[in-house]
């Protein structure tokens, strides 16, 4: 049992709940291949910056969905393109 293959491959986009894939969703249609910030998002969903920073943004980045950069104390994200 323990030496089945797994053949199938399971997308990060799968393991995403109905919010995040609502800001995933939202961040593809109006920032891709664009960086933005954690205020960007918050006011285009008018969401509290710290519950986007802290449990939305965190997992898209864990998940590779998201890549994250700091420049002057600030943090910037992209969408990373899925083949």
């Amino acid at each position: 049992m323990f030496e089945q293959v797994f053949e199938g491959y399971i997308s990060p986009l799968d393991l995403l709940k109905p919010k995040e894939r609502e800001i995933y969703d939202w961040i593809k249609e109006n920032y891709n291949h664009q960086e933005f910030s954690v205020n960007d998002i918050s006011d285009g969903l008018n969401l509290d910056q710290d519950n986007i920073r802290s449990k939305y943004l965190k997992k898209l980045v864990d998940l590779q969905l998201l890549e994250k950069r700091e420049l002057n104390r600030k943090n910037y994200y992209r969408l990373i393109t899925l083949d």
